[in-house]
């Protein structure tokens, strides 16, 4: 196997049986082979660590990787390797340390409201 190429029979049973039985097996291999979102996961599977939502969420620093492991994480949920979650609610804390990073003097008025949100976790 090259550097670049995901051992996705070592993922789930059940992301390697979908892949496998896809109608056309050249897609799923330029997937595997070139797309940002396969390289991401064989990164996060080189680790040696269970996939997690708490690997993803610490590869998003941008918007290209954010929408990479957004996709990812949709794909391993939908497959059953990581757990459902609220991500609406995920992105409204996410958004709210990055803008209390930036402008400390609001953060209590800022937590308040994320508090009082009702989609925001509590």
């Amino acid at each position: 196997m090259r550097s670049n190429e995901v051992d996705v029979s070592s993922t789930t049973p059940a992301l390697a049986a979908t892949l496998a039985q896809a109608p056309d097996a050249g897609t799923v291999l330029n997937w595997l082979r070139g797309s940002r979102s396969a390289r991401l996961l064989r990164d996060l599977m080189n680790t040696g660590r269970p996939l997690s939502h708490d690997d993803l969420d610490a590869t998003i620093d941008g918007r290209a990787k954010a929408m990479t492991g957004e996709y990812l994480r949709g794909l391993l949920t939908a497959y059953q390797v990581l757990e459902p979650r609220d991500e609406l609610a995920v992105r409204i804390v996410r958004h709210l340390e990055r803008t209390v990073a930036r402008h400390p003097e609001h953060g209590a008025m800022l937590r308040a409201y994320v508090r009082w949100v009702p989609a925001a976790p509590r």
